[in-house]
């Protein structure tokens, strides 16, 4: 096997671990509780997304890519050290201020979910930040094989809280402590490993000043994004129910096999490729072409799959009433191939380390779909339903994909960033 097929491979099974643990979660929610336990762990991740995302979704990539660009180990070490630190700060002064102010907690979740298991969703998004620095790490350094056995990791956690004994109502608090136990093990190996090599390691500078330049992507895709979907759940649960949000949850799991592989294949194999790339426009813009080729296809022919088979692939996945409507169905596939277009220009901005173009264009994702979903009744006195949803699902990522490639490919630099 070439290298290049090796790591394609390692690619899709990271992902497909990933979405498979996060699917017997989902089965396991939605045979006990049903929609609405779907929609309140929706919930909950969210709450993990956004103190982990609001340094790693800036700060990750920034890693990757500047381990992919760094030379010598010790120096790649120091980029992983120096990124982990800056990222639990930031994410650990975030967690002082919602534990000064609880009702903070509370008001995000709608009232409902205890004050407690968000908390603890909080620290396991802090923690979250150390499994997700070193799989940075191993990004950059093009090592599949460690990510793929952390992804194996988190899996096995998450069985484990599945079937550990226990009430059913504490099954979400079981969860959160298997996440959390993943991060400590990996911070236990971890510092194991810059003791054993500290002596080359304490010569080396820390890059503060090139990973501080991704922290403000990072600040702006861990904060709108997490805020904006806690916030669309709570307009449409009072504009519906939660049984409906738990059906949009539902799609939006089935459906992420598609975005979420895509996305795993842009990051784990053509980010790093393409942080090579940048200092030639043609090879840079050949790659951008690949991927697009390599994504938007099939996931263009698994979505018109879904569309004629939804109604026993949901069944499957959770079970029966969990289909929506045709048209919001489509409404909301289309968002998602939309979705996977912005995020190839996306990846690009990353490689060029245009980190305030991404910033700019964090607003114009899932806060303006949060905003279209609470400005559209009523400036046009529109009753909400699940199709009106999937249209502004639809809208906000056209208006995206449009954003980032523009900004991709207004300008070119006149030397290697």
């Amino acid at each position: 096997m070439t290298p290049r097929a090796r790591q394609i491979y390692y690619s899709l099974g990271i992902v497909a671990l990933g979405l498979t643990g996060r699917a017997i979660i989902d089965k396991v929610l939605a045979l006990h509780g049903g929609a609405e336990a779907v929609a309140l762990w929706g919930q909950t991740t969210s709450m993990i997304d956004l103190l982990a995302g609001v340094a790693m979704n800036g700060l990750g990539m920034g890693i990757a890519v500047v381990v992919a660009q760094t030379g010598r180990p010790e120096q790649r070490l120091a980029v992983l050290t120096c990124g982990m630190t800056i990222g639990l700060m930031l994410s650990a002064a975030f967690l002082m201020l919602l534990w000064l102010f609880p009702q903070l907690l509370t008001g995000l979740a709608g009232g409902a979910l205890a004050e407690t298991v968000l908390l603890l969703a909080g620290i396991t998004g802090c923690l979250s930040i150390i499994s997700g620095s070193v799989n940075s790490y191993w990004l950059g350094g093009q090592q599949q094989g460690w990510m793929l056995s952390l992804a194996g990791l988190g899996v096995l956690a998450s069985l484990a809280a599945i079937v550990w004994p226990g009430a059913d109502q504490f099954l979400m608090v079981r969860l959160l402590l298997a996440q959390s136990t993943v991060a400590i093990i990996i911070l236990a190996g971890l510092l194991l490993y810059i003791w054993h090599h500290w002596g080359e390691q304490r010569r080396q500078p820390w890059p503060w000043r090139i990973l501080l330049r991704f922290l403000p992507a990072g600040v702006s895709i861990g904060l709108m994004s997490p805020l904006s979907t806690l916030f669309m759940r709570l307009v449409l649960a009072d504009a519906l129910s939660w049984q409906d949000v738990g059906m949009i949850q539902a799609q939006w799991r089935v459906t992420d096999w598609v975005a979420a592989i895509s996305g795993g294949i842009m990051s784990t194999y053509f980010l790093p490729a393409l942080s090579h790339a940048i200092h030639t426009r043609a090879d840079f813009l050949r790659m951008i072409r690949t991927m697009a080729l390599v994504t938007l296809l099939p996931g263009l022919v698994v979505f018109v799959g879904f569309m004629a088979s939804r109604q026993p692939i949901m069944t499957l996945f959770y079970q029966e009433g969990f289909a929506m409507p045709w048209q919001a169905a489509l409404a909301f596939l289309l968002g998602d191939w939309m979705r996977i277009s912005a995020w190839i220009f996306l990846h690009g901005l990353f490689a060029l380390h245009r980190t305030w173009a991404i910033s700019i264009g964090e607003f114009l994702s899932l806060p303006l779909f949060a905003l279209l979903l609470w400005s559209l009744p009523r400036l046009l006195s529109l009753p909400m339903s699940l199709t009106v949803a999937g249209g502004c699902w639809l809208a906000s990522y056209v208006v995206y994909a449009l954003f980032n490639s523009w900004m991709m490919l207004r300008r070119w630099p006149q030397q290697s960033v």
